[in-house]
């Protein structure tokens, strides 16, 4: 798992689904490029940025779901931000 913080909106995960209660303007984008399986979760406490990012992790790209790490880290991280 990847996390970044910054003042800078990202360009990562600019469209995809609208996540409640992670910040404000949070996605969830699920990749699968070049056999390379990415979940990101972006989003904004304030007037700062975040961007988890899990790679390898297998699932359905209908399901569209973050996995649950994921989702907690994404939960823990803007808890901290406030």
């Amino acid at each position: 798992m990847k996390i970044v913080i910054s003042h800078i909106p990202p360009t990562e995960c600019a469209t995809g689904k609208q996540l409640r209660g992670i910040g404000q303007d949070a996605f969830l984008c699920i990749t699968n490029a070049g056999g390379k399986y990415q979940e990101i979760i972006r989003g904004r406490v304030r007037a700062t940025y975040f961007i988890l990012t899990l790679t390898g992790k297998e699932v359905s790209e209908a399901d569209k779901t973050p996995s649950k790490a994921l989702e907690q880290a994404a939960e823990e991280v803007t808890g901290n931000l406030f």
